[in-house]
Parts: structure tokens; C-alpha cells; sequence
């Protein structure tokens, strides 16, 4: 016969998380300095999320974090609360503690009511570009190129742009007219990521989002006249 003993250890951890949503979701409404609530549930109230939690690896920053942001520190040195002082009995010297970390993943809110018509319509909130005034020989320009148009598309804008500004050396557009030393500029610009070609990527899409504004501002500006 033949007998054999085993001995066997081990060890774990649980979390234990307790959640306390908003339970009441109604609609709260007020008449004559009285508050009810209706049947309906109000919107933007949250009825269910979902959320992990993950156990990190003990390190001293986890200390450095707890000790230094989390805990209140009027709390934790004068307090005598238990858990105060077990804190400050667990403080003594620093380790590597470990951490729980909880992060939200999904979020579900109670929606609006369905508004087949929308209760006013605003127009949208545009800013004229600054300085208009000190830029009217360039954006005079620009406009003589685009034409007619009331509210032109980006597209035509930079191509009327181009004609202004010019593409190359050998085609320095309306500036190289104006400017006598506007070509050699555009050559210096044709060095790939010189300071001259970065400062005519520059200096095209900064004319670009400004007459693009402006335009905006006129046709707003016309709707609201007419």
C-alpha cells in the first residue's frame, strides 16, 4: 500500500464594485412655482453604461499619485477617522503599491424628442477676416480672377489664387507684373522645404482660408439683407 500527501497554496484578489445610478429618469416639469413629472423620461439622463477595470502593477509612482492627488491632505493629517489613520500608518515609508484603474467604455443616454420641425433656424455664427481694410489690394485681386461669383467654392478660389500668386518661375502670375522681384522669389521657392517654399505653402493657404471667410461673410451678410 502506498500513501501520498500533496500540500497546495494559493492566492487571489477580487473587486467588489457597488453602483448607485440615477434610478428616477422622469421628466420634471414646473407650473405655478410647482414641480411635477410626467410620464415621459427626460433626455440626456443616462440609463446604462458599461465600464472596466483593470489592476495595474505595483510601482512606487502609484504611491506618489495616491498620496500626492488623491488623498486629501488636510484630511489625511488631521483627521481621526480609521481609515485616516490607517493611511497614515500605511504611509510610513514608500513601496510599490498597486492600483485599480476604472474606465468607462459605453454610455447610454436617454435621446431627445423627436422634432420633425426645428424650433428656429439661426444663421451661422461668421466672422469677417481681420484687417480687411490693410489687405484690400491683394483681396481685389483675388476677386477680379473669381469673377461674378457670389459664394465660390474653395477650389475656385485657389485657382484664382494661383493666377494671382503664379505656379512657378517661368509663370509668376499677376504679382510677377506688380513685383519686380516676385520671381526670383518663386525660384528660391522651388527648392523643396527651403524657407521660401515653406513660406508660399504658407502664405497660399493663408489666402486661401481669408478670401474664403470673406466670401462667407458677404453671402451671409446678402441673405440677411434680402
Amino acid at each position: 500500500m502506498t500513501s501520498v500527501k500533496s500540500n497546495e497554496n494559493s492566492t487571489s484578489f477580487e473587486l467588489l464594485s457597488e453602483v448607485k445610478p440615477d434610478w428616477f429618469l422622469k421628466k420634471p416639469t414646473v407650473e405655478n412655482d410647482s414641480v411635477s413629472y410626467s410620464k415621459n423620461l427626460a433626455p440626456g439622463k443616462v440609463d446604462g453604461y458599461r465600464f472596466m477595470s483593470f489592476y495595474m502593477a505595483p510601482n512606487e509612482k502609484n504611491y506618489d499619485t495616491f498620496f500626492g492627488k488623491v488623498v486629501d491632505k488636510n484630511w489625511y493629517s488631521n483627521s481621526m477617522h480609521p481609515n485616516a489613520v490607517a493611511l497614515r500608518e500605511a504611509s510610513a515609508e514608500a513601496n510599490g503599491v498597486w492600483r485599480v484603474l476604472h474606465r468607462v467604455t459605453y454610455v447610454s443616454r436617454i435621446p431627445p424628442e423627436f422634432q420633425p420641425v426645428p424650433d428656429e433656424n439661426l444663421t451661422p455664427d461668421i466672422t469677417p477676416p481681420a484687417n480687411l481694410s490693410s489687405n484690400t489690394i491683394i483681396t481685389r485681386i483675388v476677386e477680379d480672377k473669381v469673377g461674378a461669383m457670389i459664394d465660390p467654392r474653395p477650389v475656385e478660389i485657389g485657382i484664382a489664387i494661383d493666377m494671382v500668386l503664379g505656379t512657378s518661375s517661368t509663370d509668376t502670375g499677376i504679382l510677377g507684373t506688380l513685383l519686380p522681384w516676385w520671381g526670383n522669389y518663386l525660384l528660391e521657392a522651388e527648392v523643396y522645404a527651403s524657407p521660401a517654399y515653406k513660406r508660399l505653402l504658407e502664405l497660399r493657404e493663408d489666402l486661401l482660408n481669408y478670401m474664403v471667410e470673406k466670401y462667407a461673410s458677404q453671402y451671409y451678410l446678402n441673405l440677411d439683407f434680402l
